[in-house]
C-alpha cells in the first residue's frame, strides 16, 4: 500500500512537472510561430515586387537604345544624350535589382527553415531555455534585417518603375525626332 501511495505521489509529481514545463514550451512555440508568420508576410511582400515583369522593360530599353544609336551617330544634343544614358542605366538597375531580389528571397527561405527547425527543437525538448533565448533572439534580429531589406527593395522597385515610365516616353520622342530628321518612316 505504501508503495502504491509513493507511486501515485511520484506520478502526480511527474504530471505536475510536465504541466509546468509545458507552459514555457507553449510560450516558446507561440513566439516562434509568431515570428514564422512575420517571415511569411515578408515573403508575400517580396513576391509582390517580383522582378519578372521587368524583363520586357529591359528588352524595350535595349531596343530603344540601339535604335537611338543607329539613328543618332554623333549629333545628339547633350540633354538628349543624358536622358538616353539615364534610361539605359535603368536597365542596369533592373539587373542589380533582380540579383538582390533573388538573394533576399533565398534569405527569407533560409530564415523560415531555421525557424521551423527551431520550432521542432522546442517541441521535442532538444533545446533548453538559454539556448532557445539566444537562438530566438538571433533569428528575431535576422528577421528584422529581412524586413528592412524588403522596405529598401520596395523603394528600389518603385524607383525603377518611375524611371522607366517617366523616361521611356522621352526616349520615344527622341526616337521619333531622329526618325523624322533621317527620313525614316514613322511607325
Amino acid at each position: 500500500m505504501k508503495t502504491i501511495v509513493s507511486f501515485l505521489q511520484l506520478g502526480t509529481l511527474a504530471l505536475f512537472i510536465s504541466a509546468c514545463s509545458q507552459g514555457p514550451l507553449t510560450k516558446y512555440i507561440a513566439e516562434v510561430d509568431s515570428l514564422i508568420e512575420v517571415v511569411k508576410i515578408a515573403d508575400g511582400e517580396l513576391q509582390a515586387i517580383e522582378p519578372s515583369k521587368y524583363q520586357s522593360w529591359k528588352d524595350s530599353i535595349d531596343f530603344d537604345v540601339r535604335f537611338v544609336h543607329a539613328t543618332y551617330s554623333d549629333t545628339m544634343p547633350l540633354e538628349k544624350a543624358v536622358k538616353v544614358d539615364t534610361y539605359y542605366r535603368t536597365k542596369k538597375s533592373i539587373a542589380k535589382y533582380e540579383k538582390t531580389w533573388k538573394d533576399q528571397s533565398n534569405d527569407i527561405k533560409f530564415s523560415l527553415k531555421q525557424l521551423q527547425e527551431l520550432r521542432l527543437d522546442v517541441e521535442s525538448g532538444v533545446i533548453d531555455t538559454l539556448g532557445f533565448t539566444e537562438y530566438f533572439n538571433s533569428e528575431k534580429e535576422a528577421v528584422g534585417r529581412l524586413i528592412e531589406s524588403n522596405v529598401s527593395l520596395t523603394a528600389w522597385a518603385k524607383s525603377i518603375e518611375k524611371n522607366f515610365t517617366n523616361l521611356r516616353p522621352e526616349v520615344q520622342a527622341i526616337i521619333q525626332d531622329g526618325k523624322s530628321k533621317t527620313g525614316t518612316t514613322v511607325e
